[in-house]
């Protein structure tokens, strides 16, 4: 026996392999009918699932499934098909430095078809969210997990099986009443995941009182001194508010609003280890990186309710200033004991909050700083006032200060640490405040202009000072803060926001005017000057792009300061030199010089006649080029001057180079926008003068034609005048010709009758007769002549009323010509051409006296036709008178 054992024990037992195993487990979990037996089954799949990932999931993944459909109501079961079907769906952490990218590549994407293969069936989705009703910690642990797997996965596709299924949302929302913090944590988690990309899910998430149960956990869990709790919370209220307008709407009527000072506080221990709330500025405050992230998170949420542009953003706007929320900010913001991050963000929430509302700005302005605590004497919020000798510098409080003036200082003053954030995040409030307030940007204008002579501080070393007088003194004194380049920038985008679209500002800064060597110089001048001065100096490129910013912002829309600008000469002849210049110049520098002188024709009036807009052009046509003009333009506005800037004025750390650790902020983007609204307008100068080009050669051209065809007018008018003449001579010589004529005829006859007369009583009556038949003869012929000379008279007539007719024509076709030809000036004068002279009375003058001479002419001629016409019917009387007189003697 003992030799049969042994050889049967030397044959080696076969084991089954992984697929085999997964057939075994998922035959058994189908055919049995015992509830042990399929637990059993799936607890073996669970135990495969890891090593035999790809058997388990093809083979097992329907199996698994219908059995959680089947035993959902046996929390055993369920918590291991979701232990199963969870570590299917999950990427796989691999421990093994030497597994290769390819195969953890591989095994996400199995996880990701499994996770497909779950998702495609929305029932099967519907079924996890049934397993949240029940009570077990397991199953509902195991099933938030598998949720969260499937999101990681296949978030979109989640998303709509959820909204498919019937009280989904409600279900996942009731997690967060569950007292095990663990499943209500894990639920947050899940929420935020949900939330953050699906307004539908979002507005179903908001009105199942989300908002009443995040904000009593956040303040169940200690507000600012909460955990990572808080933090989720706060999260999900701002996915469930950002970009929703509906959300915001219920969230302002929920009266969540007035709870949000309330979480603005912090939680100390008290006496008999009770907690008591103090402010957020008070000096017992201990600021971890965790309590640091939730008052961050708590400014957030108050900035998305009032982000600009937002339909919503006036109503919370005056909710917030209803419960004064701008107090517990404005103290965060200026208490040197509050962190820097914090500060930030507290600047901006401010400046969301008064940016456009008159009330809030009016509020904000009428703050004042008080300390009765010890101030940090290096800060630059508040300076110290004067102390005595006996006294020490902890001694004294300093006085109250406007917050406007304080806020320029912060801004203008580098700190100890040189925060720039801190400044970016003031100035970024200074714009908000004078942001649609008028009435603001004329009372810190004000403050720019000089004290009057007999001012009783003058005496005084330690003058007051004000606003306006900070923001001038770092403008203009650029040179002493070389270091500190940001001085000269931030004081010149305060300044342009002071006059951006205000033009009442703008004129009134024009009166200004500064004293230099017991001159008087205008700001906008003595800012050119500062700018040249700076160019030649190779200061930081920063200052120079604030000095053009500020004149453009200046110049732009307002005529009177293009032509107060164009009174120097050498504005524009640097403004050209930058513009053409080839190398070593900044391409922000060349395209704002650009975009200065587009502004100087764009705006330009006139009034200026060495610069006026008929002078621009030749000097952009020939000195600059057209297509060199519009190159500044295309190259700053692709540049990343233009795409790096923020809208905020928000710096971040990774922005701050390296080279001389000053941050990438070289533009403010209200000035980006009006850039960028110009870019439009004066790009099409190109176009504009282009046109015009074009214009006036095809006016020039079509001028010399008409000249030409001018020309040959006149010369066929000269011609025509010519041969009317020649034709009026003519005339005048046959005229005198047949009287001449005439008068011999009736010399001849008279002298005839005076012989017949002496001849009368002494000749017969044979030779009377003889005599008077040859007169009679001698008179037919006369009258024969005399008639063919009426005809010739009768046709010279016709011919001269044909040449006066054709004079007529011709001085009408003149002075058609004249016209044409004045109202071509006209339009040269209106294109820009100077130099044509329009002489209206000479020219008619000239016609006027031409015409009247040919009328005289006219007149004269005829009444020497008519003379010589009734001289000749005299003659012709009297001819017959002389006749009849020789028949009655002949009878």
């Amino acid at each position: 026996m003992q030799f049969l054992a042994s050889k049967f024990r030397s044959q080696p037992v076969a084991q089954p392999t992984g697929a085999e195993l997964v057939d075994k487990y998922c035959d058994r979990a189908t055919h049995a009918t015992l509830i042990e037996d399929r637990r059993a089954a799936v607890l073996g799949l669970k135990g495969l699932a890891h090593e035999y990932k790809l058997d388990v999931g093809i083979k097992g993944m329907s199996v698994l499934l219908d059995i959680l459909k089947q035993d959902i109501m046996d929390s055993e079961i369920t918590k291991a098909v979701l232990e199963a079907l969870t570590i299917l769906c999950s990427p796989e952490d691999s421990d093994e430095k030497e597994e290769t990218e390819t195969k953890n590549k591989e095994k996400d994407d199995l996880s990701i078809q499994f996770t497909e293969i779950l998702i495609k069936d929305p029932k099967n989705v519907t079924t996890l969210l049934q397993a949240l009703e029940g009570n077990d910690f397991y199953v509902r642990y195991f099933t938030i997990q598998l949720l969260n797997a499937l999101m990681n996965n296949k978030p979109n596709q989640l998303q709509t099986c959820i909204l498919t299924s019937p009280m989904g949302v409600s279900r996942l929302i009731d997690l967060l009443d569950d007292k095990r913090e663990i499943i209500r944590n894990e639920g947050l988690l899940l929420l935020i995941s949900l939330s953050r990309s699906n307004a539908e899910i979002q507005k179903i998430i908001a009105f199942e009182n989300a908002f009443e149960k995040l904000l009593s956990i956040i303040l169940q869990e200690g507000v600012t001194d909460g955990g990572i709790v808080v933090q989720d919370c706060l999260q999900l209220t701002h996915n469930l508010l950002r970009y929703n307008v509906s959300n915001q709407n219920l969230f302002r009527e929920s009266s969540c609003i007035q709870v949000l000072p309330k979480l603005l506080v912090s939680r100390v221990q008290g006496p008999k280890n009770t907690l008591r709330e103090i402010s957020l500025i008070d000096p017992e405050n201990e600021w971890t990186d965790q309590k640091i992230i939730n008052a961050t998170l708590i400014l957030g949420l108050i900035r998305i309710l009032v982000v600009p542009n937002n339909p919503n953003t006036t109503v919370n706007q005056n909710v917030m200033f209803q419960c004064k929320i701008m107090d517990i900010l404005i103290d965060l913001a200026f208490c040197p004991r509050i962190p820097n991050k914090l500060k930030c963000q507290a600047f901006y929430a401010i400046a969301d909050i008064i940016r456009g509302n008159t009330t809030n700005q009016d509020s904000f302005a009428k703050h004042v700083i008080r300390s009765g605590e010890v101030i940090d004497p290096t800060s630059p919020v508040i300076t110290s006032p004067r102390r005595t000798r006996s006294q020490s510098k902890f001694d004294l409080a300093p006085p109250p200060l406007p917050i406007l003036l304080i806020l320029v200082q912060i801004i203008l003053t580098p700190s100890k640490n040189d925060e720039f954030s801190i400044r970016a995040a003031a100035a970024y409030t200074f714009q908000c405040y004078v942001n649609n307030n008028p009435d603001g940007q004329l009372a810190l204008l004000t403050t720019l202009m000089p004290p009057p002579e007999d001012n009783p501080n003058d005496e005084i070393n330690d003058k007051p000072q004000t606003p306006g007088t900070i923001i001038l003194s770092s403008l203009l004194e650029w040179n002493t803060t070389r270091k500190d380049p940001y001085k000269t920038w931030f004081a010149a985008v305060l300044l342009s926001h002071i006059l951006m679209k205000n033009e009442q500002c703008k004129l009134m800064a024009l009166k200004l005017n500064l004293y230099e060597y017991d001159e008087q110089i205008s700001l906008l001048h003595k800012c050119m000057y500062s700018y040249i001065t700076a160019t030649k100096e190779n200061v930081d490129v920063r200052v120079l792009i604030g000095f053009l910013c500020l004149i453009a912002v200046w110049l732009y829309d307002c005529p009177k300061a293009v032509s107060e600008f164009l009174k120097e000469d050498a504005h524009i002849s640097i403004l050209i030199e930058e513009i053409i210049q080839s190398s070593d110049i900044d391409i922000a520098v060349q395209g704002l010089a650009a975009f200065l002188f587009g502004i100087c024709y764009e705006f330009n009036d006139g009034s200026e006649p060495s610069f006026s807009r008929e002078k621009i052009q030749p000097i952009v046509l020939n000195r600059i080029g057209a297509d060199v003009f519009i190159s500044r333009f295309e190259r700053l506005k692709e540049s990343e001057y233009i795409e790096k800037v923020s809208p905020y004025l928000q710096i971040i750390a990774k922005d701050v180079t390296s080279k001389d650790n000053l941050p990438n902020l070289y533009f403010d983007y209200s000035f980006i926008e009006l850039f960028k609204s110009a870019y439009g307008t004066i790009a099409m100068l190109k176009n504009k003068i282009e046109e015009l080009e074009k214009k006036i050669t095809t006016l020039n051209k079509e001028s010399e034609e008409k000249d030409k065809k001018y020309e040959e007018l006149v010369k066929d008018l000269k011609q025509k005048s010519e041969m009317i003449s020649s034709l009026e001579k003519k005339l005048l010589d046959q005229n005198v010709q047949s009287s001449n004529n005439i008068q011999e005829l009736e010399n001849n006859l008279k002298t005839k009758q005076d012989h017949i007369n002496q001849q009368k009583n002494n000749q017969r009556s044979q030779q009377i007769e003889s005599e008077n038949y040859s007169s009679n003869l001698q008179l037919i012929e006369l009258t024969n002549k005399n008639n063919e000379l009426i005809k010739q008279l009768e046709k010279q007539k016709l011919q001269y009323k044909e040449l006066e007719q054709e004079q007529d024509d011709l001085l009408v076709c003149l002075a058609e010509h004249d016209l044409e030809i004045k109202k071509l000036k006209l339009k040269l004068i209106d294109y820009g051409e100077k130099d044509i002279i329009i002489d209206d009375d000479d020219s008619d003058d000239d016609e006027n006296n031409e015409e009247q001479n040919n009328n005289d002419e006219n007149n004269e001629q005829n009444n020497n036709d008519e003379n010589n016409e009734e001289q000749n019917t005299n003659n012709i009387s009297e001819i017959n008178q002389e006749s009849n007189k020789i028949g009655k003697c002949n009878v």
